[in-house]
């Protein structure tokens, strides 16, 4: 009896978060929300071979960032929000994105927030929207399970093409060269992020914030050492502006990053339609974001349905507990 109720409780918990995979064009996307929540060990370390493998060809000749998602930890894998990006003829992995969320609590003040992580695009993949199908995907289907309620993202980066896919597709962005401002919760949430989060993102102690800016100094020395880059080999975006704050703002040699703050909201649905999506491939996506939206809207009657004998059980106990 126990073990079943234990097998119940497992499965409320793999329904609650996201796991499937869509094919689109001549890739198809695994998607896996916290799976070190209800996975098993095996898959957990297939999923971190996969992500291992896309980390070492993009890293040519320098060693992987040992941190974060990339040591396979379940702690770490509890709170992800996983993203990879298979070749359909080959099964090969080509990219992924890891995501996680971060829970910040200063006495009144409470928010989560979806840092973007680690992002990888194998050469053979590039060019072909797939660095945004990897971040930003994922994110709407978030929010779609979030019924349109607005989530805070945080991005840490120094490359102007990963700053600009940010300052792009997300809203109300700081640091951005839209002349957007900082806010109250931009200020908050940055130095709420540093104090308490920087191992997520491979920053070190001895790492310094200017909360003003926005800027992170000295911040390839927690794990995340073989990331940092000088800006002449940092990919560039096609936005000028985007690569000469970066250069402006940013010392390369010193390996300082941006902690880019923004909003993610439903207005990034419209935009993958008038922007990134071409016909053939906008009936597989408008079919995923159906199941997402209606797999949302039943999930606390399955969830409710799943743990009524536990929360039963748990009745029982306290009546008991009463009469004694």
């Amino acid at each position: 009896m126990n073990n079943l109720k234990s097998k119940l409780q497992r499965l409320a918990i793999k329904i609650s978060h996201m796991s499937f995979t869509l094919p689109i064009g001549s890739l198809k996307y695994r998607v896996v929300e916290c799976p070190g929540l209800w996975a098993t060990d095996a898959y957990l370390k297939k999923l971190t071979n996969d992500l291992v493998e896309v980390a070492r060809n993009c890293q040519g000749e320098k060693e992987i960032p040992l941190y974060g998602v990339l040591k396979g930890e379940r702690e770490d894998l509890s709170k992800r929000l996983i993203t990879i990006a298979y070749n359909r003829k080959t099964g090969k992995p080509v990219g992924f994105s890891a995501q996680i969320y971060l829970d910040l609590k200063d006495y009144a003040f409470s928010q989560r927030v979806l840092h973007l992580g680690l992002i990888y695009v194998d050469k053979t993949a590039q060019g072909k929207n797939v660095s945004y199908l990897l971040a930003v995907f994922p994110n709407i289907l978030i929010l779609l399970k979030n019924i349109f309620r607005d989530i805070w993202v945080s991005n840490v980066s120094q490359v102007p093409a990963v700053c600009g896919l940010v300052a792009q597709n997300y809203y109300n962005v700081y640091p951005n060269v839209d002349g957007t401002r900082q806010t109250f919760h931009h200020r908050k949430i940055g130095e709420l992020i540093f104090e308490n989060h920087k191992s997520a993102f491979g920053v070190g102690e001895d790492a310094s914030y200017d909360s003003k800016r926005q800027v992170i100094s000295n911040a390839y020395t927690g794990g995340s050492d073989n990331l940092k880059k000088s800006f002449n080999d940092s990919p560039k975006h096609r936005d000028p502006r985007i690569n000469k704050m970066c250069s402006d703002e940013l010392n390369y040699e010193r390996g300082d990053d941006f902690l880019q703050l923004g909003v993610l909201s439903a207005k990034a649905i419209s935009d993958l339609y008038k922007k990134k999506l071409k016909a053939s491939k906008a009936l597989t996506i408008t079919f995923s974001l159906i199941v997402i939206t209606v797999w949302a809207v039943f999930i606390p009657l399955i969830r409710w349905v799943l743990e009524k004998p536990r929360k039963e059980k748990i009745n029982r106990d306290l009546k008991t507990k009463v009469v004694w």
